[in-house]
């Protein structure tokens, strides 16, 4: 499920995305415009994936992994990987958590997108 809060422009926003192992390979969520601000990214794991082959990844749909890339995130760890950011959006586009969850019988978690909109 995806949640983006609401503020003024200029004010910082929140897109939130829940994922478990079940969860399709590709998810697009909530869209950043020109001249967004990503603030931080944040991918938690709640509930380990048991396949040690799982992999997860989010950035932009124009670069997929430039956020948190798959060598930055363990699912078979249930952690807080995250990272401060200071990418500026130069055209709309929408965020992408990709997933792979292998053979993963359990596995769950949530994304977290921090921004300034744009004034």
């Amino acid at each position: 499920m995806a949640t983006l809060s609401v503020g003024a422009d200029g004010a910082l926003r929140t897109l939130l995305f829940d994922f478990t192992y079940l969860s399709p390979a590709v998810n697009d969520f909530g869209t950043l415009l020109a001249n967004d601000l990503i603030i931080e990214t944040r991918v938690e794991i709640d509930t380990p994936f048991d396949d040690v082959a799982a992999l997860i990844s989010i950035g932009p749909v124009s670069n997929p992994d430039s956020l948190l890339a798959t060598n930055q995130i363990d699912p078979t760890t249930a952690s807080d990987y995250g990272t401060q950011e200071g990418l500026k959006i130069t055209a709309p586009d929408a965020m992408r958590l990709k997933i792979s969850a292998g053979t993963s019988t359990q596995g769950a978690g949530r994304a977290l997108v921090v921004f300034r909109r744009a004034s």
